[in-house]
């Protein structure tokens, strides 16, 4: 059986070559990104910018380094795995339980047990959604309901429609250079 196996150079190449001059321009100014992610589950976008700051240095682009704000995801279904596999993958400077920007400006620290403010200066922000929650193939589909629906604003929406809103707040809130949404 052939097998195949993920060369993530390949990809960070394919991006590399579609940039301009200008935006390689851009680039090589960038010494430091400010990154923040929620319910990301693996980290997948932070993964994949760290694999394209180091084709940046392979290719005699200065150092840019990425400082990791912050992470926040909840306990899967058999337990606390998923934020035990983001500490032992990468540890974020804070790690919060659960998705709150839209209704708060500071959370608990997983690591800490602290009260401490919610950073504001990502240049970076990725957020995923429970894709159970809305998918065609759940036996208790939820609809996907707007951030000014009455029982989002209450709390009684399901976690991809208070994951989704609370994640544009952040967005609309703080303004981040860059967002990426994922389900």
């Amino acid at each position: 059986r052939e097998q195949h196996t993920f060369n993530s150079s390949h990809w960070t190449s394919v991006v590399f070559g579609a940039l301009d001059s200008q935006q390689k321009a851009n680039l090589r100014r960038r010494r430091h990104i400010q990154y923040g992610d929620d319910c990301s589950g693996a980290r997948a976008p932070y993964e994949a910018l760290r694999q394209f700051v180091a084709l940046l240095q392979r290719n005699c682009f200065p150092k840019v380094s990425i400082e990791d704000m912050f992470a926040s995801e909840c306990p899967g279904c058999e337990g606390d795995g998923p934020r035990k596999f983001i500490n032992m993958q990468c540890r974020p400077n804070i790690m919060f339980e659960s998705v709150h920007r839209g209704a708060s400006t500071c959370g608990t620290d997983l690591h800490t047990q602290k009260h401490v403010d919610i950073p504001t200066n990502i240049m970076v922000y990725a957020a995923g959604w429970v894709c159970r929650d809305v998918s065609t193939m759940s036996n208790h589909r939820k609809e996907l309901l707007p951030g000014n629906h009455a029982k989002v604003r209450s709390g009684n929406a399901g976690a991809s429609s208070q994951t989704l809103n609370s994640s544009m707040q952040y967005i609309k809130r703080h303004r981040p250079n860059i967002a990426v949404l994922e389900n």
